[in-house]
């Protein structure tokens, strides 16, 4: 009767083992991305840094003066547009 019960406890068992090593695989993965995205923020930002401090303008004005030539970029490609459709 021990060996009947063994057999048939033995899938359940062999699942709940799987669920674990599931389980610790997925612990494992989310805390590696979560590392992963930290080192990517860093670089992100010393990249920006690193461009900004051969300027010797803040980071904020540089912002600022990149969004304004992103904007007369636009407008003159819209005028640009208009023109060659006449």
């Amino acid at each position: 009767m021990d060996q009947e019960e063994t057999r048939v406890n033995e899938p359940a068992l062999d699942l709940l083992r799987k669920e674990q090593e599931l389980a610790e695989k997925e612990a494992a993965l989310q805390a590696k991305e979560a590392q992963l995205g930290e080192q990517e923020k860093v670089v992100q930002k010393r990249m920006r840094d690193n461009l900004y401090a051969k300027i010797p303008v803040s980071v904020h004005t540089m912002d600022k003066v990149i969004a304004v030539l992103v904007a007369a970029l636009v407008i003159l490609l819209a005028v640009g547009i208009y023109l060659g459709a006449r």
